[in-house]
């Protein structure tokens, strides 16, 4: 019997030892949870960061070549645009001078401003500037009007903004011209 007793109470001793252990063990993972949440949690959030930090540089990317597009179209347009890239007096000289020797008109003289901006509404056009020139010359009414049509579908920006013409003692006309020329500079 006292065997017997001593086998129960070993067992009893067992149990109750797998059972300390068993509730040592629980305590120990329940400790260690929160600290391997917390550094889950923790990679996590840099992972979070880091992820973000990505979306913003590929975003940034993104918009990086639709703006080098969207360059090279707008400079393609550019390209095409007939007006002047500088204002330059001896390349308007020459413009007008090849438009009136196809007619026999020699200019008499030529006045030019000041390059200024254009202005709308009081307000400076960025990048588009404008000179005003003053040519005199004589003309048949013919040619004049061959002339203005000749520069009004030239391939450069230009207007004519006044025109005057009286009748000289030949059958020429004086014409006085007021023009301006306008250039898209960067």
């Amino acid at each position: 019997m006292n065997d017997e007793l001593e086998k129960n109470n070993r067992k009893i001793y067992n149990k109750i030892t797998k059972l300390l252990l068993t509730i040592i063990l629980i305590c120990l993972i329940a400790y260690q949870i929160p600290i391997i949440w917390s550094s889950f949690v923790s990679v996590q959030s840099e992972y979070d960061i880091v992820q973000r930090d990505y979306e913003v540089m590929h975003d940034n990317f993104i918009n990086k070549n639709k703006y080098k597009s969207m360059e090279a179209e707008l400079i393609y347009e550019k390209s095409k645009l007939k007006i002047l890239n500088s204002i330059n007096q001896e390349e308007i000289m020459k413009i007008i001078h090849e438009h009136s020797t196809k007619l026999g008109i020699i200019i008499n003289n030529y006045n030019f401003s000041e390059v200024q901006p254009v202005t709308l509404d009081e307000e400076i056009i960025e990048n588009i500037y404008m000179i005003n020139v003053n040519i005199e010359f004589y003309s048949s009414y013919e040619n004049l009007l061959l002339f203005i049509d000749s520069l009004q579908k030239n391939d450069i920006n230009m207007s004519i903004m006044n025109l005057h013409s009286t009748l000289g003692d030949t059958n020429y006309n004086l014409v006085k011209m007021d023009m301006k020329f306008y250039a898209l500079v960067d």
